[in-house]
């Protein structure tokens, strides 16, 4: 870590990834059934191949909205931020997961589909999870 921060300071940028060891991606919200649950799934896997963008399943869901279960009943598959249940990519079926591998994995034909959908007619993204904003001023609530 003390290589990579002053590759950081010096560089302006470290040859690896650093996102994974990143403190700000814990919060409140991780209570301690979660890190418990999250450190055994470490240690289960710790000789284990990790792929590019694998969701591990462990602790979760610590938090949804609303919407979760709506979202997961059209066949919504899962991801975490900070804590949060979003969705990464919509299946025909709410009984397919995430594949993980080094290849073109199951989800491509899907996310290519949402993406020619939003681009030629319409639809809504659910970014509720990346921030919050406080709406003030005159006439505020309407």
């Amino acid at each position: 870590m003390g290589l990579l921060a002053a590759e950081w300071i010096i560089e302006g940028e470290t040859k690896y990834d650093i996102f994974a060891w990143d403190m700000a991606r814990f919060g409140s919200w991780a209570g301690k059934e979660f890190r418990k649950s999250r450190v055994a799934d470490q240690y289960a896997h710790r000789l284990s191949i990790h792929f590019p963008n694998e969701e591990r399943v462990s602790g979760r869901p610590a938090r949804t909205r609303p919407i979760y279960k709506m979202q997961k009943q059209i066949g919504a598959v899962m991801g975490l931020n900070y804590g949060w249940e979003h969705p990464l990519w919509f299946a025909a079926s709410p009984k397919v997961n995430d594949t993980n591998g080094f290849t073109r994995q199951n989800w491509w034909a899907a996310v290519s589909m949402e993406c020619r959908m939003l681009r030629e007619k319409a639809g809504i993204i659910d970014i509720s999870n990346f921030a919050k904003y406080v709406v003030s001023g005159d006439n505020s609530r309407e």
